[in-house]
Formats: C-alpha cells, sequence, structure tokens
C-alpha cells in the first residue's frame, strides 16, 4: 500500500485468473479443497471491504457512486500481501496439460500470497464507499450473489481454453523477453483508462452475466454450488444473494452490506462452526465454554485495567478490579477470557472461588489456589531433578529459588501450616528445620506459634499443663501469615513475570480472606522501600474479582482501599447483553449466521434481558420442547417463531434450573441433593466414605449419570456443579424439614466412617463431617457421648481457625459447641465449656469485637471461682482494652489482676520509691554474673507467676504510655520474681527494661551487661517470635549509647520485616519509628526518609497501629519542613486530628510521651532553623513533662538546648543564667563521651566550642568548631557538619572576618545539600550567601 493508503498495482493477478487457479488447485485433494475453498472466502471478504472501504485517497467531491454494473468479476484484481514479489503469470499453469508436484506449489503460492481485492482500473479505484449499514436494493446484492458463484463455481474449460490458447501464443515466440514484453503490454492496455468505452463495456458485460442467470433457477444454483461439493453454508449464502428479492424468503434476505461482512467473517474466524455443515451438531445446541459474546467492551476495559495494574508496579501500586452484576450475567467468563488473554503474554495465573456452603474449611480458597501452584512447581521441579528436559527448566529453578530467598526456613515452614506443598517443593529443608521450628520449643515456655495437628487430644484434660500458653500467640500468626503470603506473592511476581489473581464469587468470602487479600495489596510499597531504598525490582500483583451486585454492596469490599496511596481499583459492571450480543450467542448455539437467527434473538433477548445463562437454558428448554428442532432435510436449526413468542419464560435463572432438575429421576435429584449440601465442590473421597452406607450407596453411579446432562462434571478428584446457581437451585429444592436430618445423617454416617481410619488420613474430614452436623440446627441429640464429642470437634475445628487468621468463623464454631453441651453445659462439662468460652474469648479479640470480648468473659466470670481458670479471659480481656483505645482502663484492670495474684503495686510512684526497687534488685543481682544466671536458674514452673511475668510483660507498653513512673517498679519485680522462681521468656524483658532503668541513674555500663543476658534468654527458650521486639528495645533503649547510631537505627529497619516474619505487628510498627527517628538523628538523606514515611502510613493503618500514627506524623511534618515540601501529613491518614495542635490538646493530659515526642521533632526543626529562643521555650515544654531521661531523643534535647542556651548568653541580658544551662549540658555529655566517642565526641566538640565562643575566648573555640566540624565528617554526621559550619559563621561573623564567615556558610549549604534539607537552603540566610556569591563570580 502507499502512504495514502491505496493499492499499488505493480504487481497484480485478474480476478478471473485467481479463480482459475484456486478452482484447479481445489481439485487435487480434500486437504486442498477445504484450504482453498476457505482462502476464496477471504478474497470474497476482501471484495467486500473494498467496497466498504472506498477510495481514502480521494476527496469525497471527486468520488463516483459505486454502481450495481461495477460489481462484476471482471472488474477486480488481486495482489499480493508482500510487495515487491516477483510478478505474478499463471498462463503456463493454466495452460499445462499435467499437474507436476512442482505446478502444483507453484499454484498454490499463487493462491495463498495474493489477498487483497482491488478494483482493476485506476477510473473504477476512484469509486467512494457504500455505506456498511445503508439499506440496499436487492439488485446490489443479486450482481454479489451472481459474482460470488463464479467465485465458488468458475467457467473452467473456457477459462482453461482461452488462457491455454494465450499460452500457446506465448510459447510459440522465439524470444522469452519478447513474450514477457507482450504480457506487460497486454497488462497495461488493460487498465489504462478509456473513458469513452469504459462505462458501455462494463455495462455490456453486466446485462451478459444478468441474462445469464435469468435462465437459471434458484434450485439450479444451488445444485450447481453442491455438484462442486461446497459447503452448505456457502450454498445458502450465494443462492439467498442472488434470491434477494425473492419475498417469500424475505426474512432470511440480506439488509445491508454489514451483513454480508459478517458472515463471511464468520466463516472464516470459525470455520469448523459456520463453514463446514459437517461439524454441525444435530442432537444438542453448540455452546462454547470460552465463547465470549457482547462484551468486547468490557474485556477490553478490564485487560486495560490489568495492564495498568503491571505498569504501576513500577510505583509500587497495587491494583484491584471488581466486576459486579446480577447471576448468570457472565462475570466469570468476562474473567476467565481476560486470564486467558494475560497467561498467553507471560503472566502467572491463580484462581479461587469461594462457595457460600464452604467457607468452614481449614485452608481458604486463596490458600488452596496457592497451594495448587505450589504443587505444580514441586512437579516440575522432580522432573528436572529426574533428569526430564522441560523448556521451562530454567525458570522453575529461579521461581524456587526465589520463594526459598524470599520466605527463608522458618517462613516457610510457618507458611506449609496452610500451603502443604511447600513440604513437597522443600523436603529437604523440612527435614533440617523440624528442631529450629518454634513448635519445637521447650512445653515450659508455654508459647504457640502457629498451628497444630488436629487430634481429640488437644482438648484431652490432660492438656492442662499448657493452660498458661500466651493466649495472643494465633494474633501474631494472623499478620505473620498475612506478611508470608506477601512475600510469596513477590516471590513468585514482578513486572516481568507479572500475577493475576482471581476470585470467583466475593460475596461468599469470609472476613479472614478479605482481610488477607487487603493484606496482600495494601502496605507492600513500604516493604520494598525498607528493603531497599533502590529497590528496582518490585513485585506485580493484580487483583481481579467477581461478586454479586444483587448480594453484596461494592462498597463493603471498596471501603478497605479507598484511603489507600498503594492500591487502585477499578470497578466494572455487567449488565445483560444487549441485542447484538445475544444474537452472536444464539449464532453459534445453532451455527447459523447472524443473519439468519437475528429474528430469533430479538425474542430471545425480550425473553432474557440478555443474562446469557438464561440465555442458553431459555435455549435449552426450547430444544427439549421440540420448539427448536434440526431439519435434516434443510440440514440447519429450524423454529416457529410464534410458538417462540408464545413461550412463557420463568422469572430468573434460578426458576429454570429447578425446572431442570424436577425434570430428572428421582435417584438422580437424591444425588445431586447430596453433592449440594457440601456447596459447589466436593471432593470425590468424602462421596466415596459415604458410599460405605446403605443410605448412600448409590451415589456415585447416579452422579455419572448425571454428567452427560451438563449440571455436574467431574473435575481431577472432584465433583463440581456447572454454575453455582444450579447448585443453589438443588439445596433450595429440598424440602426444609428434610435438608436438616440429610445433613445430619451425612454428619454421622462421615464421623463413623473416620473413626475407622488413622490420624494421617483423616486430614480435615472432622471439619466436613461437624460443618453437616451443625448445619442440623434443630436437631438436638440427647447422648451425652455425642454431645460431649460434637462439642470436642467444634472446640478442635475453632482453635484450628484461629491459628488459620478466621476468628469470625471460629467464633461460630464455639457457638455451635456450646448448643451441643446444651444450657447445662457448664454444670455437665465444665472443662469443656471453658475452654470453648475462653477459645469464644480469643477470637473475639483477634475479630476486632470487643462487645463479643466482654459477652464471654461475663459469661466465663459468672460460671467461674478459680482464678487459675479466669486468667485467660483476664488476658485477654487486658489486650482488647488495650487496643481499643482504652490503656488506662487496661493498667487499672491488669493491676487489679496483679493484686488477685499477689503482686500488689502502689498506685503513685515516687523517687523514693524507685530508687529503693532498684537498690533492692541490685542487690539480688550481685550474687550473680550474667553467665550464672543462666546457668543456675531454673526455668519458671509455678502457674501463678508464670501468669503474673505474662501479666507484668503485656502491660508494659501501656505503662511506658500511662503511668511511665510505674516502669522501674514493674521492672524490677520481673527481675525479683526470675530470680526467686526462675526463667521465663518474659523475664528477657525484665532485664531490658531494667537496664533502661540503670541508664536514668547514669550506670550504662551495667545497663548495656544486662542487655546481653535479656539477648541470652531469648536463645535459652529459642523464641524466635520474640526477638524482634527485644531487638527494637535494646537498640531504641540501649545500644545507640555504645554502638554507632548509624548502625543500631539499621537494625530497627531490619526489626520491621523480622517483627512481621513472627507477626508482630506492634514491634513493627514501633521499630520502624524508631528508625526513623535514629535515621533522622544520624542524617540519612531527607529525600528517602520522605519516601519510605509516606509509605508506612498505609501500613501502620492496615495494621490497625494508629497509637503510633502521631508520632510518625510529626516526624514527618519535621522532614517535609527540612525538604521543603508543601505536603501536609495530616492529610493521608483516616485520623479526625487534623493538626499537632489538636493532636496535643486531645492528648496533653493522657498521653505525655506523645506529647514529648512532639516537642522533639519541633526542637529539631527549629534548631536548624537558628531559631533559638523557639528551641529554648519548647525544651522547657518538653522538660516539664515527668518522663524517662534516658531514651536517644532525651539525649539530643540535652545537646539541643545546650546549643541554645549558649547561642542565648550571648544575646539575652541574663546571660548567667543561660551560660549555666550550657554548661549543665555540656557537663552531661562529657560523661557520656566514654561510652560512645562515634555518638558523641563531635556534639562534644560543638558544645565546647560554643562555649568558648560564648566566654569570648576565640582562639579555643575556632580550634574546637573545626574539630567538630572534623569529628562529624569523620563519623558520618552530614548534618551535624552542616550544623557546625553554620555555628562557625555565626562566630567569624561576630569577629567581622565576612571571607571566612562567606565559606563557612557555604560549607554549611554544601552539607545541607548533600543531606537534601532544600527547605533550610531555601531560608534567607542561605539566599543571600548565595547571591553574594553569583555577584563574585560575575565581578
Amino acid at each position: 500500500m502507499d502512504s495514502t493508503g491505496s493499492i499499488r498495482h505493480e504487481n497484480f493477478l485478474p480476478l478471473k485468473d485467481w479463480v482459475a487457479l484456486s478452482f484447479t488447485m481445489r481439485a487435487h485433494t480434500d486437504e486442498a479443497r477445504k484450504r482453498v475453498i476457505l482462502r476464496t472466502v477471504g478474497i470474497a471478504k476482501s471484495l467486500i471491504d473494498r467496497l466498504l472501504r472506498g477510495a481514502h485517497s480521494i476527496d469525497d467531491e471527486e468520488m463516483l457512486p459505486i454502481e450495481t454494473e461495477d460489481i462484476s468479476l471482471e472488474n477486480f484484481v488481486v495482489v499480493p500481501t508482500v510487495e515487491g514479489s516477483d510478478p505474478i503469470d499463471p498462463r503456463h499453469i493454466l495452460a499445462s496439460a499435467k499437474m507436476d508436484k512442482l505446478c502444483i506449489e507453484e499454484m498454490k503460492n499463487i493462491v495463498e500470497k495474493c489477498d487483497h481485492v482491488d478494483f482493476s482500473s485506476p477510473h473504477l479505484r476512484r469509486k467512494g464507499a457504500i455505506k456498511k449499514d445503508a439499506l440496499l436494493g436487492h439488485e446490489y446484492f443479486q450482481r454479489l450473489g451472481h459474482l460470488f458463484f463464479q467465485l465458488f463455481v468458475p467457467e473452467s474449460d473456457n477459462w482453461r481454453s482461452a488462457h491455454g490458447a494465450a499460452a500457446d501464443n506465448s510459447s510459440a515466440t522465439d524470444d522469452p523477453s519478447d513474450g514477457e514484453n507482450e504480457s506487460r503490454t497486454q497488462r497495461s492496455c488493460l487498465y489504462e483508462e478509456e473513458p469513452g468505452s469504459e462505462k458501455g463495456r462494463r455495462k455490456h458485460a453486466f446485462m451478459e452475466t444478468c441474462k445469464t442467470f435469468k435462465r437459471v433457477t434458484i434450485s439450479s444454483v444451488q445444485d450447481e454450488l453442491e455438484q462442486h461439493r461446497l459447503p452448505k453454508p456457502i450454498c445458502r449464502f450465494v443462492s439467498n444473494l442472488i434470491e434477494s428479492d425473492n419475498v417469500q424468503s424475505n426474512k432470511e434476505s440480506f439488509e445491508t452490506m454489514n451483513d454480508v461482512s459478517m458472515e463471511l467473517s464468520q466463516m472464516i474466524q470459525d470455520p469448523n462452526v459456520y463453514l463446514y455443515s459437517e461439524n454441525i451438531k444435530t442432537d444438542e445446541l453448540n455452546f462454547k465454554e470460552d465463547l465470549l459474546c457482547g462484551r468486547n467492551e468490557e474485556l477490553v476495559e478490564l485487560l486495560n485495567a490489568i495492564a495498568v495494574g503491571r505498569m504501576e508496579s513500577r510505583s509500587f501500586v497495587n491494583s484491584i478490579v471488581l466486576i459486579g452484576g446480577e447471576p448468570g450475567v457472565g462475570k466469570s467468563h468476562l474473567l476467565r477470557n481476560a486470564n486467558r488473554a494475560v497467561t498467553n503474554n507471560g503472566w502467572t495465573s491463580l484462581k479461587a472461588k469461594f462457595d457460600r456452603l464452604s467457607q468452614n474449611q481449614s485452608c481458604s480458597a486463596i490458600s488452596s489456589t496457592f497451594d495448587g501452584f505450589i504443587q505444580k512447581i514441586a512437579t516440575l521441579r522432580s522432573q528436572i531433578e529426574d533428569g526430564i528436559i522441560l523448556d521451562s527448566e530454567e525458570e522453575v529453578l529461579a521461581l524456587v529459588s526465589s520463594i526459598e530467598n524470599h520466605l527463608n526456613a522458618t517462613g516457610i515452614v510457618t507458611l506449609s501450616a496452610v500451603i502443604p506443598s511447600l513440604r513437597m517443593l522443600f523436603p529437604d529443608l523440612f527435614m533440617r528445620v523440624v528442631e529450629d521450628d518454634e513448635s519445637d520449643d521447650d512445653k515450659s515456655s508455654s508459647h504457640f506459634s502457629g498451628p497444630r495437628r488436629l487430634s481429640q487430644d488437644s482438648i484431652s484434660d490432660e492438656s492442662d499443663g499448657e493452660e498458661e500458653q500466651d493466649c495472643l500467640a494465633a494474633d501474631t500468626f494472623k499478620h505473620r501469615l498475612h506478611y508470608l503470603f506477601k512475600r510469596l506473592t513477590h516471590a513468585i511476581s514482578s513486572p516481568e513475570r507479572p500475577m493475576l489473581l482471581v476470585l470467583d464469587d466475593l460475596q461468599w468470602a469470609d472476613d479472614a480472606s478479605l482481610e488477607l487479600i487487603s493484606s496482600l495489596v495494601v502496605g507492600s510499597r513500604h516493604m520494598q522501600l525498607m528493603a531497599d531504598a533502590e529497590v528496582q525490582d518490585p513485585s506485580c500483583l493484580v487483583i481481579a474479582g467477581t461478586y454479586r451486585s444483587n448480594e453484596m454492596d461494592a462498597e463493603v469490599l471498596l471501603k478497605r482501599y479507598s484511603a489507600s496511596e498503594t492500591v487502585r481499583v477499578t470497578r466494572i459492571n455487567l449488565d445483560g447483553m444487549k441485542v447484538g450480543g445475544t444474537n452472536a450467542m444464539v449464532s453459534y448455539a445453532l451455527q447459523l449466521p447472524i443473519r439468519l437467527t437475528r429474528e430469533l434473538a430479538a425474542v430471545v433477548q425480550i425473553k432474557t434481558l440478555g443474562n446469557p445463562l438464561f440465555v442458553k437454558e431459555f435455549l435449552n428448554s426450547l430444544m427439549a420442547e421440540k420448539c427448536l428442532y434440526y431439519s435434516i432435510e434443510d440440514l440447519r436449526w429450524q423454529w416457529d417463531i410464534e410458538t417462540v413468542k408464545s413461550r412463557s419464560v420463568d422469572d430468573n435463572v434460578a426458576e429454570i434450573m429447578t425446572r431442570k432438575v424436577l425434570q430428572m429421576p428421582k435417584h438422580q435429584q437424591y444425588a445431586l441433593s447430596v453433592v449440594s449440601c457440601f456447596g459447589v465442590r466436593v471432593e470425590d473421597i468424602i462421596l466415596r466414605l459415604l458410599s460405605s452406607s446403605d443410605q448412600f450407596n448409590e451415589l456415585i453411579p447416579s452422579l455419572e449419570e448425571v454428567i452427560p446432562k451438563g449440571m455436574i462434571q467431574k473435575s481431577g478428584t472432584s465433583f463440581i456443579f456447572q454454575h453455582d446457581l444450579i447448585q443453589q437451585a438443588v439445596y433450595d429444592l429440598i424440602d426444609p424439614n428434610d435438608l436438616e436430618q440429610l445433613h445430619y445423617n451425612i454428619g454421622i454416617q462421615l464421623l463413623q466412617v473416620i473413626s475407622t481410619l488413622s490420624d494421617h488420613s483423616i486430614g480435615d474430614l472432622r471439619f466436613t463431617a461437624i460443618d453437616q452436623i451443625n448445619a442440623a440446627t434443630s436437631i438436638d441429640t440427647t447422648d451425652p457421648s455425642l454431645m460431649t464429642s460434637f462439642a470436642q470437634l467444634n472446640l478442635i475445628a475453632s482453635q484450628h481457625l484461629i491459628e488459620l487468621a478466621k476468628p469470625s468463623l471460629a467464633i461460630m464454631y464455639v457457638r455451635h459447641g456450646l448448643r451441643h453441651l446444651g444450657a447445662d453445659g457448664w454444670n455437665s462439662n465444665f472443662h469443656l465449656c471453658l475452654k470453648l468460652h475462653d477459645s469464644g474469648c480469643l477470637a473475639s479479640y483477634l475479630n476486632g469485637a470487643p462487645s463479643q470480648v466482654h459477652s464471654f468473659v461475663g459469661e466465663t466470670f459468672s460460671n467461674t471461682e478459680e482464678l487459675m481458670d479466669r486468667m485467660k479471659s483476664f488476658y485477654v480481656l487486658i489486650r482488647t482494652l488495650g487496643t481499643s483505645g482504652k490503656p488506662e482502663v487496661a493498667v487499672d484492670k491488669s493491676f487489679y489482676v496483679l493484686g488477685l495474684l499477689g503482686e500488689n503495686l502502689p498506685d503513685e510512684v515516687s523517687p523514693t520509691d524507685m530508687q529503693a526497687a532498684m537498690f533492692s534488685t541490685k542487690s539480688r543481682l550481685r550474687e550473680y554474673s550474667g553467665g550464672q544466671i543462666l546457668r543456675s536458674l531454673p526455668k519458671l514452673k509455678d502457674d501463678e507467676k508464670q501468669w503474673t511475668m505474662m501479666m507484668l510483660a503485656v502491660i508494659l507498653p501501656y505503662v511506658y504510655t500511662v503511668c511511665p513512673s510505674h516502669l522501674p517498679i514493674l521492672s524490677c519485680r520481673m527481675v525479683d520474681i526470675s530470680l526467686q522462681y526462675g526463667l521465663s521468656r518474659e523475664s528477657a524483658f525484665g532485664f531490658i527494661h531494667l537496664g533502661q532503668i540503670l541508664i536514668e541513674f547514669g550506670e550504662i555500663e551495667e545497663a548495656y551487661q544486662w542487655s546481653k543476658v535479656s539477648s541470652s534468654i531469648i536463645q535459652m527458650f529459642k523464641a524466635k517470635s520474640l526477638y524482634p521486639k527485644f531487638k527494637c528495645l535494646v537498640n531504641a533503649c540501649v545500644s545507640f549509647w555504645v554502638e554507632p547510631l548509624q548502625s543500631t537505627a539499621m537494625s530497627l529497619s531490619e526489626s520491621y520485616e523480622e517483627a512481621l516474619l513472627v507477626g508482630d505487628v506492634e514491634y513493627a510498627v514501633l521499630g520502624s519509628v524508631m528508625s526513623f527517628m535514629q535515621h533522622f538523628l544520624c542524617g540519612r538523606v531527607l529525600s528517602d526518609m520522605e519516601k519510605e514515611m509516606d509509605a508506612i502510613v498505609p501500613d501502620m493503618e492496615h495494621l490497625n497501629q494508629l497509637h503510633n500514627i502521631f508520632v510518625h506524623t510529626s516526624m514527618q511534618k519535621a522532614v517535609y519542613a527540612l525538604t521543603g515540601s508543601k505536603k501536609d501529613p495530616f492529610s493521608v491518614t483516616q485520623m479526625p486530628l487534623r493538626n499537632e495542635d489538636e493532636v496535643i490538646s486531645q492528648f496533653e493530659s493522657s498521653r505525655p510521651s506523645l506529647l514529648q515526642m512532639i516537642y522533639f521533632n519541633q526542637i529539631y526543626t527549629e534548631i536548624f532553623s537558628c531559631n533559638f529562643d523557639v528551641v529554648a521555650e519548647i525544651c522547657k515544654k518538653y522538660q516539664s513533662i515527668a518522663q524517662q531521661k534516658a531514651r536517644f531523643q532525651d539525649v539530643f534535647v540535652v545537646f539541643f538546648q545546650g546549643l541554645a542556651a549558649f547561642h542565648l548568653s550571648r544575646s539575652e541580658n541574663d546571660s548567667s543564667y543561660w551560660l549555666s544551662i550550657g554548661e549543665e549540658s555540656l557537663v552531661r555529655f562529657r560523661s557520656w563521651l566514654k561510652y560512645s566517642e562515634w555518638n558523641f565526641e563531635n556534639k562534644v566538640l560543638l558544645l565546647e566550642a560554643e562555649m568558648h565562643f560564648s566566654k569570648g575566648e576565640n582562639d579555643a573555640a575556632e580550634k574546637k568548631y573545626q574539630a567538630a566540624i572534623e569529628s562529624a565528617r569523620r563519623h558520618r554526621f552530614v548534618h551535624e557538619q552542616g550544623l557546625s559550619n553554620e555555628f562557625l559563621s555565626m562566630f567569624y561573623k561576630s569577629r567581622c572576618k565576612e571571607e571566612m564567615e562567606r565559606e563557612s556558610m557555604l560549607n554549611a549549604a554544601e552539607c545541607y545539600g548533600l543531606w537534601g534539607a532544600n527547605g533550610l537552603l531555601a531560608e534567607s540566610r542561605f539566599q543571600f550567601f548565595k547571591k553574594k556569591d553569583e555577584c563574585r563570580g560575575k565581578e
């Protein structure tokens, strides 16, 4: 084609010649005949396209209309697709008497490389286009019919003789070149302009053709077409075109040129359906599973949303696409087609389907789909290890390595609780880490780290030895599980290998699954940024889900993501198909062109409103009632349109399904009823177990009879309903009185069979059995043994679901268990009833339902008297109060419980009380060294003291916030109990907090020693789940006194991921906030700080760790001020308070530690802006709050206050007052210098420089300033290097050394620039020197 879109005709073949060649080739073999017929249909389609396309290169005014006489075989040529090919001359082939292999191959090449059609002469090529949807007269279609008749049935004898003569004349020429020239001359003459005779010649040809076709009847046309073994659809197509003026066949006549084009397109796109009549089904309708009709716009929108998700993953943004609509509207079908498209483009696809009756299984739909994916990878890896060569070997091994690196050994073991196939993928790993898993921790530690194996023994009375276990380990497991799933998706996805997670029927997803989905997409940006500020390989996860809009409000899903900057949500709403989509579906089902099904489709559209499932079942019902039938005579489907119109229609798809089920034999209905009790899917093993009883012995044979009817299918090891609406219709058909009895019988039968199996083969069958029994809510057994057994199974289920982070379902099982025990449960089975209430209390806490916690606690307290029976309830209650924003109440309640345990704590703590407690504890500790404590002290065995240690440990964070003066008393008491009764895991926190208190008294070396002891205690108990918490506390409270601040800041950053790996979200977020603070203080690049701090906000909100968010926003505000950003940190949170003043007003009396952090960030900002009077004022506010004095922020307040005081001593009247404050700061820093020269040397030097300056000791001051600058540079505190340079500049200014002042100020600006403090550089003092320096440069 040329630049204007027109075809150049340096090389062409008259259409008449092409037809002769194709006919000759078509007669060669059956395979060739089919191929050439399809090629001929393509030529016909190209011809129609030319008529519709028009001459685009010519202005509309110059175009000529296409007339009927223009539509003639002689007026068209075919041209090759590839330009510049050899000239096409078929004369020698047509003249050949013998078709050898070489001749056939040459003929094939000519036929197949010519596929574009155009008019033959320049005059005709100036013709305009026929409008696609314009109503045309029948003469146009007749003329096309005549042309297509010639296209498919050429006058072969005349053609061969004519072209044979031409070939003979050509061969008689002595000079071959003369023949070639003659051929070119003939071609040139054929297409040159003949204005005078062109129209007459074309009209004469047209009239001759018309005379020919007038002499034949329609039947003779069809006979001629069929005689040439042409498919029935082509015979019908051509004859319908020719008979367009036949009134009797008007319903099947063509109306527009688009009808012709579409019919040819259907033959080309799906010849097995629309072209080859031998493939037409005669006994059933042709419903293709993956056929998508009338949804092109929605499919494009969906694919675009998925593609955008892939692009945005580079910005750490995950995408969710929600597809909503009525049942049967084609939501899942649309998603399957999109899924097929993206998997063909290199995506990894995982598919999960939720089921309204299968939400209670121990392994969720999401876990199952990941398990299936890992199982496939494990199988491929096994094949590779067996020496089987696979094309995907490199990709499989890289994926296995990625999973292992992202999860690590402990993470893989933990995740295997819900993804068992990880054991197949890493069998050697599981043999190595048996002793490394926390489940092998010493039983005396009484902590639980993950799901246990289901066993009746787990709830027996003999298990009371673990009564004091950490009830909230399940809470950490939930967060740990979510984080590991997030790491797994990161391992198997990237922008180059994106992952699509397909979730069908979200309206039936349980809360735990929705939480997991939320965790997968929210906040991953921060996880990746914390791992590496220059991450180049982010994950790429797109979640696409469907839901029934009539059963679920999309806002329920969207509210989880509406405020998240890391999630992009796209909503697609599906209604019924438009009539064109319905016609396409009917056309495909009947294997007829859309022209012939148009009238029927219009009726079907009215009856079904375009619901695809409804359309399918409506057509099936028409066929079943003989309203739609296959005609042997016409070889096509036929119908009486009036009969179809008179057919009554059900109100919805469910009614059609119901009627279809009722038409089945009773034994088949019963088999489907049994399967429907399990949901959409049931495993074959369950049905085989049921079949062992007389009641269900015909179950599997009956289901196999149903499979051909299309209502249920066998897929792998499962029986699956073809659509959830079928399952719903079958289930709803069961009489309510019979339904519960059926559930109960199924459950009892399964339990009986399970009792004969080994534990290893039971798996989750107990869940399945108890689900069936629980469904029979009105059937209450009076057999005490059955009552106990049912309650025990429900307790097992609830505990297991808690461990699998499904607390809402766990509560349901608890309530079923209590129902089975009856109203007299406390009296008849006290311990089992207590265990159920404890499980319900814990599940309610995990589910974020404080009112339910109080309900279970109240019931427990009303029916128990022993303190030990109440301790789990007390423990959960205190955590509930603390996390629901009531730390004061939590502390009061815990002090009350500690009093019951014999620990009477004072209401107020004076400095004298603190010193007395410290003196007593230190006296006890003098008897031991760190190593002796570990060697000589036993492990704690006393149940009451164990609960005391757990209570003290759980309230430490709340005490720190509410009444920090009590912290020394609690820390000392934990150490005292450890020394007197033995060590527990909680002892580690007693020692670490003791170290924090020792620092208050200036005993830093001893504090550092006891922090090492606490680390050894953690290792002794193999308490890996506590290590991130310990690491956070040590680096935030103790280690920075001795180790470089950059090192402790990095350790705190690492603790974020480590804490999430063990599920400790509280200390993950706290460690992250503390790491930001320390990075801030050691001069990390502010742009990286800003990016990471912005990214963690969604994490804090998603993980419900909002008690730290105001500390974080205060720090963000300080960073924004230094970088010059105009962002408002409060605008991106969901908290009601919108600025710092509101926060201070709200928490002035209840959160003193929060106020101190806000004041600290204000001090930090103002010191670098050199607002020394403001710094001094805020420092007074900071120190007026009775808090600890040994945290790293306290140290820096002393430093900044000293700098401000020395400066004010030189500018204020009360110079001696300010000088004394500055000197006090210097004294304290000199005392700390011996512990860490790295952290404190440059600060001491700068304070000394300021002191000398204030006292007029200028030479000493200048040397100290220079030393401070060098020390800050050597210890990598670039921001303090800049600050020292700026203070030196002020010193030179006071001495009128303008050049040295300017140089120092420019040095300060350079340091601040490296720090990223563009906000500081924009201040007037730096702009003044910048302009001054620019002026010097110009001079």
